[in-house]
């Protein structure tokens, strides 16, 4: 909306702003992995991977003034694709101490390509 006041020596000028509200990102996936250890005959092993998974992602924003209310959604269901590598070190026969590193590649979204490069530590168990 814009309002001009007179008389013309003083001209006030309003303008309505527009918000965005923070949108709302949230991401879901269901994936398998293969892991290969790589066997040096010590309790350090070496590993290589690969991830093939189910990927969704859903952006939700509101932008408003006041004169509208407009809400933007989006969700996209894609196959996507990893690799990891790391080395693990075995504490006993089920339980190894890991350290790693992923790449994931989700799908290509409107245009964008996404992807996420991800370094890890923790336990795996073995069965």
């Amino acid at each position: 909306m814009l309002q001009i006041s007179h008389p013309p020596s003083s001209i006030l000028i309003q303008l309505n702003p527009i918000y965005l509200t923070d949108p709302l990102y949230l991401s879901h996936w269901v994936s398998v992995s293969a892991i290969y250890d790589i066997n040096l005959q010590s309790p350090v092993k070496p590993y290589v991977g690969a991830r093939v998974g189910l990927n969704r992602v859903s952006f939700d924003t509101t932008e408003y003034s006041s004169n509208f209310i407009e809400r933007y959604e989006t969700r996209k269901t894609k196959t996507g694709l990893g690799v990891m590598t790391g080395i693990g070190y075995d504490i006993n026969q089920n339980i190894a101490l890991d350290a790693g590193y992923r790449y994931n590649h989700w799908g290509k979204f409107d245009g964008v390509k996404v992807h996420t490069h991800e370094v890890s530590a923790g336990v795996r168990v073995k069965y």
